[in-house]
């Protein structure tokens, strides 16, 4: 995937002017940059997920790739590799560089003692099969919960949204919607029926895909459950309202990248 397929269509809204006007955008580099992370993240776990794929799995991202595994770390970047800390406190057995569990001699090295190193091996194995035979295990939770918050900022970025009108967007799973032409070119009217009543946006073209898949993602992790159209999960994995801390806290988990990530209102600006 080029960095043009990836972002086209994400254009520079600007429907909230008291954002626009007084918040400094991000540069076109960083946008384009924190846009290119959201996308393969969400794409990447989304297809992981759906697909019932088996850990461990590469996971594509902009500047590398990371061996993804249903650990306490998920994933770790060549910043986090670097780090033997970071590492050591969620090791569990994985080699993370080369995506296989440490053969007995590579775990004896790490962990220095003999009994530590055959219980992590056993639990990563353990761990491992349960992962690949439970659709909804807590790991693949956990990564659909990243997915859904990167596709959260992606449409907010797409769309120029508030996060208080967003949060209020009602959406039935099972009701039919209507992707159409929009009197804008190069956009598209989203309509849907929930609860009675007519929910409508406008999105770029190029981004209806993306959010078909989101809706796919988000029917997978709800399991009947009713929700908003957007959400977060809290700590027993059930879907909550997002609220303003929804980007803070994105930034705080993608800060492992070395990548500036916008605020959303500095997305709203943009």
């Amino acid at each position: 995937e080029n960095k043009g397929a990836l972002t086209a269509g994400i254009k520079k809204i600007r429907r909230n002017k008291f954002a626009a006007n007084t918040t400094i955008p991000p540069s076109e580099v960083v946008a384009q940059q924190a846009i290119l992370l959201y996308t393969h993240l969400f794409t990447g776990i989304s297809n992981f997920i759906l697909n019932f794929n088996h850990y461990p799995f590469k996971l594509k991202l902009p500047e590398e790739s990371v061996w993804v595994f249903p650990g306490q770390i998920s994933f770790a970047t060549q910043s986090t590799l670097n780090d033997q800390y970071k590492l050591k406190k969620g090791h569990g057995g994985w080699d993370y560089k080369n995506g296989v569990i440490f053969n007995n001699e590579a775990m004896i090295d790490f962990f220095k003692n003999p009994a530590s190193a055959r219980m992590a091996s056993e639990n990563a194995k353990n761990i491992l099969e349960i992962a690949n035979q439970d659709c909804h295990h807590t790991a693949r939770l956990t990564l659909c919960s990243l997915a859904i918050q990167c596709f959260t900022m992606l449409f907010i970025a797409n769309t120029g949204m508030n996060i208080a009108p967003l949060s209020q967007l009602e959406w039935e799973t099972d009701n039919d919607f209507e992707i159409k032409k929009d009197a804008i070119q190069g956009f598209r009217a989203v309509k849907h029926r929930a609860n009675g009543t007519i929910v409508e946006f406008h999105i770029t073209s190029h981004f209806a895909p993306y959010f078909k898949q989101y809706l796919k993602l988000r029917k997978w992790i709800l399991q009947g459950i009713e929700a908003p159209l957007f959400f977060t999960l809290d700590k027993k994995r059930k879907p909550k309202m997002i609220n303003a801390s929804l980007a803070f806290k994105l930034r705080k988990k993608l800060e492992k990248f070395n990548i500036k990530v916008p605020s959303a209102r500095e997305w709203r600006a943009y």
